[in-house]
């Protein structure tokens, strides 16, 4: 079983980068890339073992603060050289994040706007008001830097900052596309850990005792927004019903449920109506539906069969832990980036890794859920002992 882990985790690890990887090493270093990543799996799981016995709290702290002292100064290098108006370096994804969220405070359509590679903005509006604070302080792009300081200090949180540290730092060496998207001002990092926080934030606040009603009703706001992003972390709703289904019974997962569809459609719904063929998130779609050439209806099956692996993890009683949603959670996403690239490479008649990107939609979920089955031994002996 354990095996297995090492293995999920290293597609996890090696699919989101597998672009940036073909775009600078070429055929061999797709073919060299999961050998590597495979290793430092290894490498990350026996410094794991080891860390608590010869790391001092203290010393932990001092290397997380190092480390995300590293992430913060590899984007002040980097993203004014990726932040130009050259078609090929950095992203237009801040810049989308930045018109649409300076056309909101104006008080005007934000999906009127065009980046500079003349593309529209698709992303949901809960999205863009997450990114508005950070906006506000110069550019969009710093959502990133502080999300993955979310992510250390969520993993901190479950697993001991001791033995968080080796998972963070792990995915910082082992998926280069992180860093990319980081630097970039690229929206993958802030997507994939902003829904995965907020539903470890919502799962948290109503699957323990005691908590306050603000603390878990403004959970299932800051659920709300997130998801808002783009339609397919709706997905995300399935393992949250099914933890509360399963912790509080069906009263509580249909009150949830009914705020969390309100809120959904409160911050959705007005910008539709406001001018529905100009909302550009629907656009979104062709994501899906570009595959209909050699996968009829592509636009339904797709998203049909994630909504039934993601339902399938989501509702026996291993659903009821955070691991279990965020399995849920990640499986749902792997398959629509999995197959996105399978159907691409069909397209093209080569392999095809324009879809790899995608991939930070899964990652941080998908690690964490790895990452505790791979402690799991170390904490069953430390138990026994």
């Amino acid at each position: 079983m354990s095996n297995l882990v090492r293995a999920a985790l290293t597609a996890l690890l090696v699919l989101p980068s597998l672009h940036q990887v073909e775009k600078y090493l070429g055929r061999p270093g797709l073919a060299v890339f999961p050998f590597a990543v495979l290793a430092l799996v290894l490498a990350a799981e026996r410094v794991a073992a080891q860390v608590e016995a010869r790391l001092s709290e203290r010393h932990a702290r001092a290397l997380a603060a190092v480390m995300m002292a590293g992430i913060f100064i590899a984007f002040a290098v980097l993203f004014p050289m990726a932040n130009t108006n050259v078609p090929g370096r950095g992203s237009d994804t801040d810049e989308a994040y930045d018109l649409a969220v300076r056309a909101m405070a104006r008080g005007e359509y934000p999906y009127t706007e065009l980046t500079y590679l003349g593309n529209r903005i698709h992303h949901l509006p809960g999205s863009l008001f997450l990114a508005a604070p950070f906006v506000a302080l110069g550019t969009s792009a710093y959502q990133s830097l502080f999300w993955l300081g979310a992510y250390l200090w969520l993993l901190a949180a479950e697993f001991g900052l001791r033995r968080a540290l080796p998972l963070f730092g792990l995915i910082l060496c082992a998926s280069p596309a992180v860093m990319q998207q980081t630097v970039t001002g690229s929206d993958g990092v802030t997507s994939g850990i902003s829904v995965f926080v907020a539903v470890w934030c919502l799962l948290r606040s109503w699957g323990e005792p005691g908590v306050n009603a603000a603390r878990r009703w403004g959970a299932v706001l800051l659920f709300a927004l997130a998801v808002s992003n783009r339609p397919n972390f709706g997905l995300a709703g399935i393992p949250v019903m099914a933890f509360l289904l399963h912790r509080h019974g069906l009263g509580t997962m249909m009150q949830v449920g009914l705020a969390i569809g309100g809120l959904v459609l409160a911050i959705n719904l007005p910008f539709y109506l406001h001018n529905p063929a100009g909302f550009a998130p629907l656009e979104g779609m062709d994501r899906v539906t570009r595959f209909s050439r050699v996968l009829p209806h592509s636009g339904i099956v797709l998203p049909a069969v994630a909504l039934l692996i993601t339902g399938a993890l989501a509702w026996p009683k291993s659903a009821g832990t955070i691991a279990g949603a965020a399995t849920s959670l990640a499986a749902g996403q792997f398959f629509l980036v999995a197959a996105g690239m399978a159907l691409m490479s069909v397209l093209a008649g080569r392999l095809d890794t324009g879809y790899a990107g995608y991939g930070s939609y899964f990652l941080f979920a998908g690690a964490f859920a790895l990452w505790r089955q791979l402690l799991k031994p170390a904490d069953a002996r430390a138990a026994a002992e």
